[in-house]
């Protein structure tokens, strides 16, 4: 089953939602008491000490399926969303258009460094100072001893 709902007992219910992209197996629930989404990876990494989304984008990433993922969570209506790194964050809605425009920046600004021949290095830079929440979360990536092989390995 990719969709579909599951009664909990006592009003209780989870609505289950394909949401590929980040990961081809990738499913989304939705929770009927506060219509709360957990999301898994296809959400992206919250951090909540900066308050901001960085991109999940492990190979194989398939960007159209991604951005209409996020379109059926946003038809979900969310209250907020459950994220598996690293906690819960409101405004939803806001947050998932938000990445989608994330996501669309990241995959500009690659393409455009496939064009003009740059580095993983120059891509990654230019990432960093385009994307708002990228900037926020460098410094701390940098120094911290697993996110960065993440955010700071290219090879």
């Amino acid at each position: 089953m990719t969709e579909g709902a599951f009664d909990l007992g006592e009003g209780a219910k989870l609505t289950v939602t394909e949401t590929v992209g980040h990961a081809s197996h990738n499913l989304s629930f939705q929770e009927s008491f506060n219509s709360g989404v957990f999301p898994g990876d296809s959400a992206g990494t919250y951090f909540p000490e900066f308050g901001v989304v960085v991109p999940t984008t492990p190979p194989p990433f398939y960007l159209d399926a991604a951005l209409a993922s996020l379109d059926k969570l946003i038809n979900l209506n969310p209250t907020a969303l459950y994220f598996s790194h690293f906690g819960k964050a409101n405004d939803a809605i806001q947050r998932l258009k938000d990445y989608k425009l994330q996501l669309q920046l990241w995959a500009d600004i690659a393409e455009e460094g496939v064009k003009a021949n740059w580095s993983l290095e120059q891509v990654r830079d230019q990432i960093i100072a385009q994307d708002k929440a990228m900037s926020l979360v460098a410094d701390f990536a940098k120094s911290h001893r697993i996110y960065q092989k993440r955010f700071w390995k290219t090879v």
